[in-house]
């Protein structure tokens, strides 16, 4: 998972070389630690070796995906946080390497995740290998699927995550083949956080306070759409937003008095995925503003901050 500062991020030249890049520009880039945009007075030169517009995705990303669920019929919202790096050879796209960099939920509660827990999810659900398109449109704009994944927390994944892992199975049929671990069965989770405790924890504030322990599976998909469109591009000085689709569940083990109610996502919500691009390579200044050599979890602390936890979709 650690690589040498030396080493060139440039993903897409160890596949297909680092060509022009495709992108639009569909917010401004938000506050808090990370590369300032080359309309800023920053440090980062973003596109200074740029070519024609294109739809070329490779290179160094990090995300954010904002999800709403409802908890008792009110509004709660996810930031799930994630380093890229992304290679693309035509229109075919594919995740070269992947990290979870940690999930937070603001709401009328707001959960976070202890650093044992965030540095476990870092290392668990890889999505090295995940396969996307990019397709030129006439209009000027790129169309952009990445598959489905599946990802658990708390249990194994071997026994727990559909094959293939970008399988278009139910969530429902998944459940009824490969069920999780019932509440009255701790024993056979993963104590992923290394708490003495069943699954993963989970710390409550708000109008409820405590702890949760609990294990989930969920699915996960991204699209553009409609007011999500990337457009063609030599570079991505601003932050691209497109549409995500995911399915989740959970099973609680122990909790806290009032706590053990879960979520349901908000199936009529646009979720999304906020994409920062921090160039072609590893000695771009905006990758080295976020990414530290040797320093995986140092990393993701740099892409929470450079991506604050929102309480919105976009």
């Amino acid at each position: 998972m650690r690589r040498s500062a030396g080493r060139v991020l440039c993903v897409g030249a160890l596949l297909v070389g680092c060509g022009d890049d495709g992108g639009s520009t569909t917010t401004a880039r938000e506050g808090g630690a990370g590369p300032s945009t080359n309309e800023d007075a920053g440090t980062s030169e973003p596109g200074a070796d740029a070519g024609p517009a294109s739809c070329d995705l490779s290179g160094v990303w990090i995300g954010r995906m904002n999800a709403e669920s409802l908890a008792a019929g009110q509004p709660q919202y996810a930031n799930t946080w994630y380093y890229y790096e992304l290679a693309q050879q035509g229109s075919e796209l594919t995740v070269a390497r992947h990290m979870d960099c940690g999930l937070e939920v603001l709401g009328t509660v707001n959960v976070v995740l202890a650093p044992p827990t965030t540095n476990a999810l870092r290392v668990h659900n890889l999505q090295t290998g995940r396969k996307g398109t990019v397709t030129a449109q006439p209009d000027g704009t790129c169309a952009l699927a990445i598959e489905r994944f599946w990802s658990v927390r708390g249990v194994s994944e071997s026994a727990y995550v559909p094959t293939p892992r970008s399988s278009d199975a139910t969530l429902a049929s998944v459940q009824a083949t490969l069920p999780l671990p019932p509440a009255g069965s701790p024993e056979r989770t993963e104590d992923w956080d290394g708490d003495g405790r069943p699954g993963i924890a989970w710390n409550v504030s708000g109008i409820l306070q405590g702890e949760r322990h609990t294990a989930q599976r969920d699915w996960t998909r991204y699209f553009t759409a409609p007011g999500y469109e990337i457009r063609a591009a030599s570079d991505f000085p601003s932050d691209l937003v497109v549409r995500a689709e995911f399915s989740n569940e959970e099973v609680v083990y122990d909790s806290s008095p009032g706590l053990n109610q879960v979520s349901q996502p908000n199936a009529g919500a646009a979720h999304t995925l906020t994409l920062r691009f921090l160039g072609r390579t590893a000695d771009d200044a905006r990758a080295r503003a976020v990414v530290v050599a040797g320093d995986d979890a140092a990393t993701c602390t740099n892409v929470r901050r450079a991506l604050p936890a929102k309480r919105a979709l976009r």
